[in-house]
């Protein structure tokens, strides 16, 4: 009973790779791509420059400000040309 739970396992992974991944990761890169986005706004407004609707910002501030340090410090840090890189299977 063990063996059959293993290898569904494995046949579910399998196939979870093969149609599925890509997707996956392709919905996390935009995820990245619309909170770097979302932060930049947020900074803007933190710094003075209008780009939204002051409420709307406002709203959003206590959601998205402790992910703005974390941003900050990700954008200060020194890139390597490998990051850039798709990976290679």
């Amino acid at each position: 009973m063990q063996w059959i739970k293993k290898w569904w396992k494995n046949f579910k992974d399998f196939f979870w790779g093969l149609f599925i991944f890509d997707l996956y990761r392709a919905t996390l890169e935009e995820k990245v791509k619309y909170e770097e986005v979302m932060n930049i706004v947020l900074l803007g407004e933190l710094l003075g420059i209008p780009l939204m609707n002051s409420t709307v910002t406002l709203r959003l501030l206590p959601y998205l400000f402790p992910k703005l340090k974390k941003w900050k410090q990700n954008q200060l840090r020194e890139k390597d040309i490998t990051e850039f890189v798709p990976e290679v299977h």
